[in-house]
Parts: C-alpha cells; sequence; structure tokens
C-alpha cells in the first residue's frame, strides 16, 4: 500500500487528522476505480487508529471490532457483503414490501452520516470511513443520469451534501473521527465540496513501480522463477507507461493466458499484446494517435540533424542528467515551405533519440501526435478536458516525442478575442504553461512542432523558454534535392539493374552516377524546383507506371504466373528509369511551380526575422544587400546579372530573365556537380525575379 502514501500527504489529508478526532473529505480522481480502492485501503492501513484491521481484497471487505466502513455505489445501493459494524442491513427503514430498494439505501447514507455528525451518537465514538464511488450519488448525476433511474439521487443529494459540510464544520470542533472518500474522473469536481474537500490525483505508476508489477505477476505465474532479462524489464516498462495499474496486471495476466511463456523470444508475445491494448487506450484518448518512427536520415537538414544528434546522450541518460543538474531538451519549432521535410524530420527524431541503451539493445522513444481538430468539442469545457487528458497521457507515457503537426492552423484564432474563440484561448494559455513548466513536470517529452506560416502564430508562443530552437525550412539546394532523391529511390534499387544489394554508400553512389543527373537536367530544362515532397511523389508514380507498363507487356498467363509468385522478382532498365522519372517530374506541377510568389513571401520573413536555417545553404539567397523598396539585388550569382547597381528596372528583369533562359540550356553542364550549382542558380535568380515583380512594383509607387 505504501506506493500511494506519497500522494496522499502531498493532498494534506492526512490520517493523522483521524487520530487527533478530525474529520476528513477526500476527492480522490482517477480513470481507475481499482486505483481508488487501492487508495481506501492504503488509507485504512495507514491509520493509526485503525491498525489491526484486515482488508480482503478479495471481497473488497474491511473487517475489525472498532471500524466500520461503508460503500455506496453510482447506483444508489448498498454492497452489504463484507463490510461490518453497527449497521446491519435490518437497520435499513423498511417499506411495506420489506423490499430494500435504491431509496432505502440512500436513506441509511443519510442515517450514517447524521449519526456522524450528531455529537451525542457520533457512532460510538468509533473512526468510521464512508466509501462514495462517485460524485453522481451527491446529486450531480447529468440529464442523461436521470433518465436512467437515478433521479432519486439529485432528491438525497442536498441532504447528503449538507451532512458532509456540518462534518467538515464539526473537524473545527474536533468531536469527530470520520473519513470520507468520495471516487472521482480526473479534472472532475464537486463545487458544493470546494472548500471542504481535498483533491487526491492518482498518478499514472512510474517505472519502479511498474516493474514491481511485472516481478509480481511473473513470480506468480512463473515457477522457474529465472530473472527477467534487464533489457527485456526496460522494454517493458517502456512499453507500459501510461497504464493504470489494474491494466498492466490485466495484460500479463492474458498473455500467460494465451501464451506458455510469454516472456521468451525477448517478450516478444507479450511486447505486441502491449502495443495492441496502449493503441486501444490512445483511441479512447482524443486527439492522440501513435505513429511509427523512421530510420531513414532525410536528405538535407544538416543543422537540424546536427542539433538533434548533439541531444542524443542526454535524452537516453536523462536520469544521469537530471541528477547532474542538467536539463532536458524540451523541442523545437519547425517552420517553413510546405513539403521540405518538417514531418518527415519529426518521425526521425524520434528514432534517432533513445530512452536507454542496455545488453546491446536500443530503445527508442515513441512517436505520439496530438491532432487539435480532434481534442475540439461541441459543448462547453469538453475541449479543455480532452486537452488536459492528453497532455497528462503523454507525460505518463514519456520519455516520448508529441508531435504537433500545422501548428498554426491549431492556434491561429488564439488571443484574438472573441466568445468563439474563448475555448481555444483557454487551451492555448494552458498548452503554454505546459510547456514553460518542462522542468518542474518531470516528465521528459520532446516536443516537436511544425508550421508552415509562423505569422500567424500567437506571439506567447515564439518567446525563448517554450522551444530550446526554432529552425526554418527553405527550398532545398541542388545537393540537397540529390540527396533527397537518392534517399526515396533508395528502397527501389533492389528493382534497377546494375544497382544490386551492397553496402548504402555504394548504392548511393550509383544512384548519383546514373539516374540523379537525368533528374537534375529535366528540373533545370523544365524550370522546376522541387521540395522534398515532390521529389518523393514523382519517385513514387515513376515506379507505379514502370511496374505497369512492365505487366501489361506480358500476356494474361504471363501476368497470373506473376502475381502468384511467392516472391515476385521485377527489375527495371537504367534508361528506362531515367526515362520516365524526366517524364514524370516533367508532368507535375510541383510546389515551385504552383506557389513561386510564396516562396518569396516566405524568403522575405526570413530576411526580416533572420531564424536559425535548417541547412547551411539556406535559403540561396542572402538577404544581405536585397533593395526592400526597389526589390532588387545588386548582383546574382547568375551569369550576366554579376552588376545589377545601375541597371534600370527594365533592364535588371531582362538581366533576370535572360539569366534563366540560359541556365536551361543543358549541354553546359559536364557533370552532377556543375548541375547543383546551375539549379541554385537558376533558383536565385526565379526567386529574385518574383521579389522584383512582386515587392519592386509596390516600393516604386511608394518612392
Amino acid at each position: 500500500m505504501a506506493k500511494f502514501e506519497g500522494c496522499i500527504e502531498a493532498c494534506g489529508a492526512r490520517l493523522a487528522d483521524l487520530d487527533a478526532g478530525g474529520v476528513a473529505i477526500v476527492v480522490v480522481r482517477s480513470e481507475s476505480e481499482e486505483d481508488i480502492r487501492d487508495v481506501v485501503k492504503t488509507y485504512v492501513h495507514q491509520s493509526d487508529a485503525l491498525s489491526g484491521l484486515d482488508y480482503d481484497p478479495a471481497s473488497r471487505a474491511v473487517s475489525g471490532k472498532t471500524f466500520t466502513m461503508r460503500e455506496a455505489t453510482s447506483f444508489g445501493t448498498l454492497k452489504k457483503r463484507g463490510f461490518y459494524g453497527p449497521f446491519t442491513r435490518e437497520d435499513l427503514p423498511r417499506k411495506q414490501n420489506h423490499d430494500a430498494s435504491e431509496d432505502e439505501a440512500s436513506d441509511l447514507l443519510v442515517d450514517v452520516l447524521a449519526r456522524a455528525v450528531n455529537p451525542n451518537d457520533a457512532l460510538e465514538g468509533a473512526p468510521i470511513l464512508i466509501y462514495i464511488p462517485s460524485p453522481d450519488y451527491l446529486g450531480q448525476a447529468d440529464a442523461a443520469g436521470l433518465a436512467d433511474g437515478i433521479a432519486h439521487h439529485a432528491r438525497y443529494g442536498r441532504e447528503v451534501l449538507y451532512l458532509l459540510k456540518q462534518l467538515a464544520i464539526a473537524k473545527r470542533h474536533g468531536r469527530h473521527r470520520v473519513l470520507v472518500v468520495i471516487g472521482a474522473k480526473p479534472e472532475q469536481t464537486i463545487p458544493a465540496l470546494e472548500n471542504e474537500a481535498y483533491i487526491l490525483d492518482v498518478a499514472y505508476p512510474r517505472d519502479e513501480e511498474i516493474r514491481a508489477l511485472i516481478q509480481e505477476v511473473y513470480e506468480a505465474n512463473d515457477w522457474s522463477r529465472a530473472p527477467i532479462p534487464a533489457f527485456i524489464m526496460t522494454n517493458l516498462c517502456s512499453l507500459f507507461r501510461g497504464f493504470r495499474r489494474d491494466r498492466i496486471r490485466e495484460t500479463l495476466q492474458v498473455a500467460y493466458a494465451h501464451y506458455d511463456d510469454p516472456f521468451k523470444n525477448a517478450a516478444a508475445p507479450l511486447v505486441a499484446d502491449i502495443r495492441e491494448a496502449k493503441l486501444q487506450l490512445l483511441k479512447k484518448t482524443a486527439g492522440l494517435t501513435w505513429r511509427e518512427p523512421h530510420d531513414t536520415r532525410p536528405g538535407g537538414l544538416g543543422n537540424l540533424l546536427q542539433w538533434v544528434e548533439g541531444k542524443r546522450m542526454v535524452v537516453a541518460y536523462g536520469d544521469a542528467a537530471r541528477g547532474c543538474g542538467i536539463k532536458l531538451p524540451q523541442g523545437v519549432l519547425a517552420t517553413g515551405v510546405p513539403g521540405t521535410g518538417k514531418s518527415f524530420a519529426a518521425e526521425w527524431v524520434a528514432r534517432t533519440l533513445v530512452t536507454s541503451e542496455a545488453a546491446g539493445a536500443t530503445f527508442h522513444l515513441p512517436l505520439f501526435q496530438l491532432d487539435m481538430g480532434a481534442i475540439m468539442g461541441r459543448y462547453q469545457g469538453e475541449s479543455e478536458e480532452r486537452f488536459a487528458r492528453a497532455l497528462k497521457l503523454v507525460e505518463a507515457m514519456a520519455p516520448c516525442v508529441l508531435f504537433i503537426d500545422e501548428l498554426d492552423k491549431s492556434f491561429s484564432g488564439a488571443g484574438t478575442g472573441g466568445e468563439n474563440n474563448a475555448s481555444l484561448d483557454r487551451i492555448f494559455g494552458r498548452f503554454l504553461d505546459w510547456l514553460q513548466d518542462a522542468d518542474r513536470r518531470g516528465a521528459p517529452v520532446f516536443v516537436f512542432a511544425t508550421a508552415n506560416h509562423i505569422e500567424r502564430l500567437p506571439g506567447e508562443l515564439m518567446r525563448l523558454g517554450r522551444f530550446d530552437e526554432k529552425f526554418f525550412f527553405f527550398m532545398p539546394t541542388g545537393a540537397e534535392v540529390v540527396d533527397i532523391l537518392c534517399v526515396h529511390l533508395a528502397p527501389y534499387a533492389p528493382l534497377i539493374e546494375g544497382m544490386g544489394d551492397d553496402g548504402a554508400l555504394q548504392v548511393r553512389g550509383r544512384l548519383i552516377e546514373s539516374i540523379a543527373p537525368a533528374f537534375m537536367h529535366a528540373a533545370l530544362a523544365e524550370g522546376k524546383f522541387v521540395t522534398g515532397a515532390d521529389v518523393a511523389t514523382v519517385v513514387k508514380e515513376t515506379f507505379q507506371q514502370l511496374f505497369s507498363d512492365a505487366l501489361a507487356a506480358l500476356s494474361q498467363k504471363e501476368r497470373e504466373s506473376f502475381a502468384s509468385a511467392d516472391k515476385p522478382e521485377l527489375t527495371f532498365a537504367v534508361d528506362d528509369v531515367t526515362r520516365v522519372l524526366a517524364g514524370k517530374l516533367a508532368d507535375t506541377r510541383v510546389y515551385g511551380d504552383t506557389d513561386r510568389d510564396e516562396l518569396a513571401r516566405y524568403w522575405l520573413w526570413a530576411s526580416r526575422k533572420n531564424p536559425r536555417n535548417v541547412s547551411d545553404a539556406e535559403p540561396v539567397l542572402p538577404p544581405t544587400g536585397y533593395d526592400r523598396y526597389r526589390g532588387r539585388f545588386p548582383w546574382l550569382p547568375v551569369e550576366g546579372c554579376t552588376n545589377l547597381s545601375s541597371a534600370d528596372d527594365r533592364a535588371y528583369r531582362k538581366a533576370l530573365v535572360d539569366g534563366l533562359q540560359g541556365l536551361r540550356e543543358i549541354d553546359r553542364y559536364r557533370d552532377i556537380a556543375d548541375l547543383q550549382e546551375g539549379y541554385d542558380h537558376a533558383l536565385a535568380a526565379a526567386l529574385a525575379l518574383e521579389l522584383f515583380d512582386m515587392v519592386g512594383a509596390a516600393g516604386r509607387r511608394h518612392g
């Protein structure tokens, strides 16, 4: 029972008050009724006045000559079995038909409370514990509950609440020894008792208690008594975070019922059951989903990757770091152009940051996504309750990575006032406090948030202390496009003739030598400036087309034979891959085509705010030397555009157009390095032209 003593003392409901003849009313809040009952058992065993009593978990009974325990259920009935004291069923006020109805059960609770309050009776001076599992029994039921047959609660609620208040008053006179425990759901309150009751929130079990629960069930079911390997115990503790105590026991018992030895083969059967149970838990929590991280290193993004690698040891050995007084990293905010790999990077971060390394096994952080759209509810207070519950569950599952996608859309209306945004404002305020209190909440949650339009975010979110670092994602450079292309081609390498199954570096070298030049040629010839999402889409479409063409060339019988094979074998010639890849790129409306003016706006924002770029090469154009009023650069790294300071507007624009046209001449490039440089020059010239057309005209009118 000692597992709850700390939280009981923290809430101030000390049982020494009872020993001194006092009264305590405690509201115990938890999603698990079993946890609430465990708290009741802890109270019984903790009190000196109640020493020598025995609590029987099977019958949920407390026995003893000087102690009375009463339990009123949320259905208004009194459970007689196993509860002892001066009052038995014969003390119930009987109706003519001698049927103990719900009303009579309520009469008993009122009678017990009335006698406890009476200074001349006080239940003959014996300490008494009254357990009420739900506030509904105090007349707090909603309309649906009343319709289900518990309308009598509302009638008796006033009497019960009045007597509870009288008990609290009597406490100050030191005449009574009564403990009232009221079970409630998380975040639930009893306004009528807000001044009289203590609030006790039952926390999720931490690693030490999870280990004890696993060991307890293991020893009860495994007669070999062989110790559980350390790395298996570490993995199970990580997976069980966020489970209530009864759910942990239940999952372990079910595993023993299904498998002869659920701890064999690195506890693979048990791990599968826990993952399924955790998925079910997340499905019941609005706004939270579990995402599987990947170990594919993103292309480009050098500064972000280096920053995350630098935090890896601090997270992996978080307990030791905290013991040395070192604070853990709390998260990053990734903002910038859509499709440039922000979400992809979040999944890689969860795979890179690890919780522990034991016995040669590495345990990575779980990745949970918070969906603000699913958090928002239609009823008053519903959204705030869902948000609080989601954050509490995330903390219980820590250490973990919390991924919040498109933060600008989630909180774009926060702080603007208005009745429609009141709920969002409250959620936003709580989110800010939660971010700021990372050190005090004791739950190492690494937040990876993304935003496309950071200027839409409230200013409070941007100040120091909310996130450790903010990274700006702009259009990838030529070298980064090649890097991204190799990342997305790598899974298809076994399907390409000549790629082989060698190491990743050898495959990458062959891809850069044979396929990347054709892609970069097509990008320059078509004037395509691509994001990582564009590259991924083009590669996917390419191999779908190659597969369709290959099967279309077969006869019906050959297709059926191919489809029925255990492991179908199919390869494509490099020339066919490069041809289809270039064609798909030409046919695809990439982001650089459709939203070039949006790219210019992103560049303007970055030039004003000067955020930390996600790679050293981004953005392509440096903000220095830019004429904001005329939308012009005095020079550009493009042939014919190196000295534009004295050119008039018409000559400036013509130089940019001619420079872009010259960069499209494919014969000028000798190797992949030249292609990458040409791509960068073309991107710079196109962006400069867009800035001149968008900003320059307004600046000239202003002048």
